[in-house]
């Protein structure tokens, strides 16, 4: 797992997403106004969000992830 404690959000790929998340946890719809891009300044298609928990050194955090497509 890489965290990045500077990023502007959390995102998983939609791949990860379908594989391992999916049954314990909701998409939420997508928003308008959820439109990112990368550090080269390709565009990111934000599917939606989901909220789960993370646990750090055995403090449980909830966070918002988004889910985006993922081109390789």
């Amino acid at each position: 797992m890489l965290v990045d404690t500077g990023a502007f959000c959390n995102c998983v790929s939609s791949k990860f997403f379908k594989k391992w998340l999916h049954r314990t946890t909701s998409l939420s719809p997508r928003n308008d106004s959820e439109s990112f891009s990368t550090a080269n300044n390709s565009n990111r298609d934000v599917l939606g969000s989901i909220r789960i928990a993370v646990k750090l050194g055995g403090c449980v955090i909830p966070a918002k992830f988004f889910v985006v497509n993922v081109r390789v």
